[in-house]
């Protein structure tokens, strides 16, 4: 919530450090460019007014899975627990494969953690410091996605669709956890999820899916290579 703690610290809000974000423009929010003056500075007015709460006629913005389905297991598979914070959860038990990069592309900005997701041939790119790219398909099974590959932060991230319409969603990030931060509520500094089109079939999510993410995991894991779901 924008008027929650500032993660950042000190004794702002979490509305403090967008609007400082709005005006930086090495490190702008939103990734694409900064907004407009006059934006900013309506924005600006309502937090100098205090913040006060509006009013509408029907609840908006709330987290909606839009698949219907969710996984709660943590049963090991490429699939498993979409929209959690990856590597927080995989350092924190010690047995998981640690990641580099990892997260959750949805097919809409506002969905529930544990919600399946089901985008159809989505790809997120990720520049490091070093130039070095490496591009990660996401899973249509649940919208997954992952990379060991060493990188230098920060990078900057964008999420292709299956139109190829790439949609720029991070400039100067400094971790490679991206559901810490595009999470649908107050977690870390957070913004929306990540979006990369439209839903798949289910017959389409075997298909699209199949081998590649099955052999990525098994790979890297250190016990087994288990089934996808």
């Amino acid at each position: 919530m924008l008027t929650a703690p500032s993660p950042a610290g000190g004794a702002g809000s979490v509305a403090d450090l967008c609007l400082s974000r709005m005006k930086d423009s090495a490190n702008p929010m939103p990734p694409a460019g900064l907004l407009a003056a006059s934006e900013v500075a309506a924005f600006e007015k309502w937090i100098v007014d205090g913040m006060p709460q509006g009013t509408c006629a029907t609840a908006v913005d709330l987290p909606v899975c839009t698949s219907g389905q969710t996984d709660t297991s943590f049963q090991e598979s490429p699939s498993m627990q979409p929209g959690k914070a990856c590597i927080a959860c995989h350092a924190s038990d010690g047995e998981a494969p640690l990641f580099t990069l990892a997260g959750t592309v949805y097919p809409t900005f506002h969905e529930p953690d544990q919600c399946v997701s089901q985008v159809v041939s989505a790809q997120v790119i990720v520049t490091d410091a070093a130039g070095q790219k490496v591009t990660m398909n996401v899973s249509p099974s649940s919208g997954n996605f992952s990379s060991f590959q060493p990188e230098q932060f920060p990078v900057t991230v964008e999420v292709v669709d299956s139109a190829g319409r790439k949609r720029p969603t991070a400039s100067g990030a400094s971790s490679g956890d991206c559901n810490l931060c595009h999470a649908p509520g107050p977690r870390a500094n957070a913004v929306s999820r990540l979006k990369g089109g439209p839903s798949a079939s289910a017959s389409a999510q075997a298909k699209a899916w199949g081998k590649w993410g099955r052999a990525a995991w098994g790979s890297s894991h250190r016990d087994s290579r288990p089934t996808d779901r």
